[in-house]
């Protein structure tokens, strides 16, 4: 398997990454599965930005991106370098995964109010999984759109009745149902949440090879130069 950016080989990658780590052991590295290098999510990242600023070419007031910490961080900052229209971008607090479940958003008083009167809200997130976060954040903002890198099941989310007409921008899904993310701001029990590439730990050899192609076909599709820009 190669990059579908760089053309390098995963081995390769992989043999760099972890090689003198200190935050994994030894005996720990085989069990993560490169499901995204860093180059292929900047390119999701960067035609996620292009198709947000044909949406947003004529607005004339800036707006209101909403960031979740703390697993937003990388992603909202690869995005943003690559947005023209005009745009705050704030940061919202949310609890962290806590085995198979994730606690509902909570919002400052004084940010919920400033937010509900802001025309244009999109809420940025690296990867939307059961959609419980987005369903809590809409149920509070009614008018929200929705910015990820990764869903798991764009359509699932869709044919919810509260999401029937929201807008999303996204880089790709689906994601394979039953893998659990580490990496790219998704964190390990508080660890890894910085590395760069996206890792899986539960996905078999074949499950991995069968994303990556699906993946590697549609970053083709993209015809994206310059992901190294910036």
């Amino acid at each position: 398997m190669i990059c579908s950016v760089t053309g390098k080989p995963v081995k390769d990658i992989l043999s760099t990454f972890f090689k003198d780590r200190g935050d994994v052991l030894e005996s720990e590295v085989k069990k993560f599965n490169l499901l995204a290098t860093f180059d292929e999510c900047k390119a999701l990242a960067v035609d996620t930005a292009r198709r947000m600023n044909d949406y947003y070419k004529d607005v004339t007031e800036p707006v209101t991106l909403v960031a979740l910490l703390t697993g937003a961080y990388l992603y909202a900052s690869l995005l943003t370098v690559h947005l023209t229209f005009p745009y705050t971008l704030h940061f919202v607090k949310v609890s962290s995964y806590k085995g198979e479940r994730q606690e509902s958003v909570v919002f400052d008083e004084e940010d919920l109010k400033e937010l509900k009167e802001k025309r244009e809200v999109v809420l940025i997130d690296e990867y939307v999984d059961s959609g419980h976060t987005i369903f809590s954040i809409q149920e509070q903002i009614k008018h929200v759109k929705i910015c990820s890198c990764f869903v798991k099941d764009a359509d699932a989310i869709r044919k919810h009745p509260a999401f029937k007409d929201i807008k999303m921008f996204y880089g790709y899904t689906p994601m394979p149902k039953n893998s659990w993310l580490i990496g790219f701001g998704l964190d390990d029990n508080g660890l890894r949440r910085g590395w760069a590439h996206l890792f899986d730990i539960k996905l078999s050899e074949s499950e991995v090879k069968e994303f990556r192609e699906r993946l590697a076909e549609h970053i083709k599709g993209l015809n994206i130069n310059g992901v190294d820009r910036y």
